[in-house]
């Protein structure tokens, strides 16, 4: 009987295949993970046994001819296979872990089957240097002495009476493992929410594909099959023609996929969607620097594609969305038949439509493995090795296919945003050795902000309720993203049809009292839109950006608007429906039909652009400038309440826009990671900066203005003293994150509102208006 080793798959058979094995579609490595074993196989060959020649001896081993031994008159040899066995032993087969672990590498290898054994043991070198000796047996070592950053060359021989082994060699290393973390406070504690700190230098790289090379990514149960975002930043290079840049199913007309626009066109992308037969898909190029680095973001939600470059909106498009459990090919199509030429960087996936505001505020910083709905998040730092690493909580790796790491990368600087208790924490921070790092804080004061619905959140926003005079003027900026879906900008009375502005098929559309009028073209930026109502006349007089479009007739103004509230981004307040999607920016109504210098000025994007709250016709003001929370403040003299958002968010993306930095202490700070200090707390800041609030005192119904007007800080005079200017206007500076009330006082005078109430305020806030309700009559006679 022959005794002989083989080393192979431990495979589960029977009469059929086990069903619960990845199918080839799904998994891009099938058999990875499946145990290997090794152990002895027995032939017995015939019923002979103990048989001896006394001139040969034969072996046999599988796959081999069979050997003898020669004899001469003073020496014999043995020759053939089992000369092997007389030899040190052959090299193992070595695997390092590459990036598996944050805090170190474990080797494991294999003797070779068909080697002599190492019978006295093992010895582990690191970078050719001596790291430790095992006994025989042993095939696992763990090294824990590793730090981020670096790359370690490790070899394993074995030892048996002939001497030292062949070595076996790996690549080994850690994925980047710091952590900073700390808080920012203003100077009476208060925590400052939506701060930035960043780390620098950013020891990063990206990918680089020769056009013949990719990612292998497998399915994972995460991914989104509804909704979704999909960013990534992008630089072609060479030819390019519907390449492959992330693919999730074009081969399939399913999920969805970015690619490089056609052969022929400008370098660009195409953002596309399957319905399972169709393919829906925008197509950008880049207007400059099309070999440069790009960052490219494709939101999914409602029915809409849209896509964003560089943080500005690109385009929309309608389509529905088929899913289906696929692995997908970064750096070509999922197919292979298109390999992208180029390099990328910083891939994303979420399992929902980001806002505008949050694609720019992120895509030039690294974000948190816990921010909320990141599914995927691919930073290409590990630098070597057979594998990208996902960094999100679940662990969607992805195998290397010819692909390589760049040193060429885009701007983004590793970072931490405050919660809201002021927290940051930044974290998987490449270093080597001992690394200094200079983190800084920052935060923009935004002198205005917009409001950003999304159709696929029903996103809305209730105003509060109140009716109009019978000659009025509405003005609202709105910065649609899709302009041939139903879309409902504001409504009043939905379900009566009293007042209802709305897109539909590239167009803006009026309905007055059930009666609806086509306004002519929408556009997909900022647009200022102006309607003075004459209810006496029945005209409806519509201005974009200052310029009268057009006279409209309605021949039914009556009735009393009062059912319910003023509605923006939907239809009906009790149900809401026809949802928008893009920005909506300052909502603001007047008692009057305004002429056309007083529209033009609103309608200005200069500094004496906007609304003008000591306008005396100005009846209700809804700047939006809240920048936070869920509550809408009537800021016009009728004072008619708080209104509430629902789901829509807060947007810096303003039709006018002014920015003032932070002032911090300290304005940096040092910070050192190495292999025994890899997390570094307490790296704090103070918030020295104020929040600027601002307003006007005017007599009511008059275009007075009161002069010497005080305003009290919380029932008390502030130092020093806010006074009204001779144009009635007054300005307070506030800590980031205060609450505080504002009292305007004049000897005997009594003022409406009472007094105004500012909350955990972050953002400034202009164009408060307190009326004077204390009248003189004078009387005398005029004589000539």
């Amino acid at each position: 009987m022959m005794k002989y080793k083989i080393l192979g798959l431990l495979l589960l058979l029977g009469t059929c295949f086990n069903t619960s094995f990845a199918q080839p579609d799904v998994e891009c490595n099938p058999t990875q993970g499946l145990p290997i074993t090794n152990g002895e196989v027995n032939f017995n060959y015939g019923s002979v046994t103990g048989s001896f020649s006394y001139y040969n001896r034969s072996d046999m081993t599988i796959g081999q001819p069979l050997v003898g031994r020669a004899y001469a008159q003073n020496y014999q040899s043995d020759y053939g296979f089992w000369s092997r066995f007389l030899l040190p032993p052959q090299a193992p087969t070595l695997q390092a872990t590459q990036g598996d672990f944050p805090d170190r590498v474990e080797l494991n290898w294999n003797e070779d089957p068909l080697s002599a054994d190492a019978s006295e043991g093992y010895t582990v070198l690191r970078d050719g240097a001596f790291l430790t000796s095992l006994a025989s047996g042993n095939t696992q070592f763990i090294d824990f002495n590793v730090q981020a950053g670096e790359f370690y060359e490790y070899s394993v021989f074995g030892i048996n009476s002939f001497g030292d082994g062949f070595r076996g060699t790996s690549v080994g290393f850690v994925n980047p493992n710091g952590v900073v973390s700390g808080q920012v406070l203003t100077t009476n504690n208060n925590p400052v929410v939506g701060a930035v700190v960043t780390l620098e230098p950013t020891i990063g790289k990206s990918m680089v594909f020769d056009g013949n090379s990719y990612l292998c990514v497998s399915h994972h149960a995460s991914i989104p099959t509804d909704m979704f975002t999909l960013s990534t930043w992008v630089k072609i290079e060479g030819a390019h023609n519907k390449d492959g840049i992330i693919d999730l199913g074009s081969d399939l007309k399913k999920n969805f996929w970015i690619h490089t626009t056609p052969a022929g066109s400008g370098a660009g992308v195409v953002a596309g969607i399957g319905d399972g037969t169709n393919a829906i898909e925008l197509s950008h190029e880049f207007a400059s620097d099309p070999n440069g680095w790009h960052h490219v973001a494709m939101t999914y939600g409602g029915g809409s594609l849209l896509l964003y470059i560089d943080g500005t909106y690109a385009g929309s498009i309608q389509g529905t969305l088929a899913n289906e459990a696929k692995l997908f090919a970064i750096g070509s199509t999922r197919n292979h038949l298109n390999y992208f030429t180029g390099k990328l960087d910083d891939i994303r996936i979420y399992n929902k439509p980001l806002p505008q505001t949050d694609i720019i505020l992120t895509k030039n910083i690294t974000v948190s493995k816990n921010t909320d709905g990141l599914v995927a998040y691919w930073k290409f730092d590990e630098g070597i090795g057979e594998k990208a690493f996902d960094i999100s909580l679940n662990g969607i790796d992805a195998d290397i296919e010819g692909a390589n790491f760049s040193s060429d990368t885009p701007d983004i600087k590793n970072a931490g945003m405050t919660n809201a208790g002021g927290y940051y924490v930044i974290e998987s921070i490449n270093y080597s050795e001992e690394q200094s790092f200079i983190a800084e804080p920052e935060k923009i004061f935004y002198d205005n902000y917009a409001l950003e619905f999304n159709a696929a959140n029903n996103a809305c926003a209730q105003l509060t309720n109140f009716d109009l005079s019978d000659t009025a003027t509405i003005e609202i900026v709105v910065h649609p993203f899709d302009l041939n879906t139903k879309q409902t900008i504001l409504s009043k009375d939905g379900m009566l049809d009293a007042f209802v502005l709305y897109i539909e098929n590239g167009n803006y559309w009026l309905t007055i009292n059930g009666s609806t009028q086509d306004l002519g073209a929408a556009s997909s930026s900022y647009q200022h839109l102006a309607f003075a109502m004459d209810a006496l006349a029945g005209t409806v007089i519509f201005h974009v950006n200052g310029n009268p479009v057009g006279t409209f007739n309605y021949g039914n103004f009556s009735g009393d608007w009062s059912a319910e509230n003023w509605l923006l981004g939907a239809k009906d307040a009790s149900a809401p429906y026809d949802f928008y999607t893009g920005l909506i920016d300052e909502v603001t109504f007047y008692d009057t039909t305004l002429n056309l210098v007083d529209i033009q000025l609103h309608a200005s994007t200069g500094p004496s652009g906007g609304t003008d709250a000591g306008n005396p016709y100005l009846s209700s003001s809804f700047p939006l400038n809240e920048g936070a929370g869920t509550e809408l403040l009537d800021y016009g003299k009728m004072m008619t309440g708080i209104g509430e958002l629902h789901n829509a968010t807060f947007s810096i993306i303003t039709f006018r826009q002014g920015e003032t930095p932070h002032e911090f202490q300290p304005n940096s700070r040092v910070v050192n990671l190495n292999a025994s200090n890899t997390a570094v707390g307490a790296v704090d800041f103070v918030d020295l900066s104020t929040v600027k609030v601002s307003g006007v005192v005017r007599y009511e119904n008059t275009f007075c203005y009161a002069e010497g007007v005080e305003i009290l800080v919380d029932g008390e005079s502030n130092v020093p003293p806010i006074i009204t200017d001779v144009d009635g206007r007054w300005v307070a500076d506030l800590e980031p994150g205060s609450s505080v009330s504002f009292t305007p006082v004049f000897a005997d005078h009594t003022f409406f509102p009472g007094f105004f109430e500012v909350r955990n305020i972050n953002a400034p806030i202009a164009g408060v208006l307190f009326q004077d309700l204390t009248k003189r009559q004078i009387v005398g006679q005029m004589a000539g």
